[in-house]
C-alpha cells in the first residue's frame, strides 16, 4: 500500500512541491512590509495565487513591486471593498525559476 501512495505521488509531480512552497512563503515572509494581509496561498508547479486585504493601494502596489523577485507576470485582481473599509484582492503570479 505504501508503494501505491508513493507512486501515485510521484505521478502527480508533487512529492517534494511542499518543501518549495515553504521557501517561498519564507522569502515573502521576509520581503513584504506592513499594510497586507494574506489569508489564502495556493501554489502549483509554477503559478501562485495569493487572496488577502489591506488598507490602501499603495501597500498594494509595493507589495506588487516587491514580489517582482520571486514572481513573474503578476497581476492583481477581483478588487472589492470590505465592511471593515479595507481592500480585499487576488494576487497571481508565475514563480520566476531559482
Amino acid at each position: 500500500q505504501m508503494r501505491s501512495h508513493i507512486k501515485s505521488a510521484k505521478d502527480r509531480a508533487d512529492a517534494f512541491a511542499g518543501v518549495h512552497a515553504l521557501n517561498f512563503l519564507k522569502e515573502v515572509s521576509k520581503k513584504m512590509a506592513g499594510g497586507i494581509v494574506f489569508s489564502e496561498v495556493s501554489i502549483s508547479a509554477e503559478t501562485v495565487t495569493m487572496k488577502g486585504e489591506t488598507a490602501s493601494m499603495e501597500s498594494l502596489c509595493k507589495a506588487k513591486e516587491t514580489l517582482t523577485s520571486l514572481l513573474k507576470e503578476i497581476k492583481i485582481s477581483d478588487l472589492k471593498n470590505s465592511v471593515e473599509g479595507k481592500t480585499v484582492f487576488t494576487l497571481t503570479g508565475r514563480l520566476r525559476a531559482s
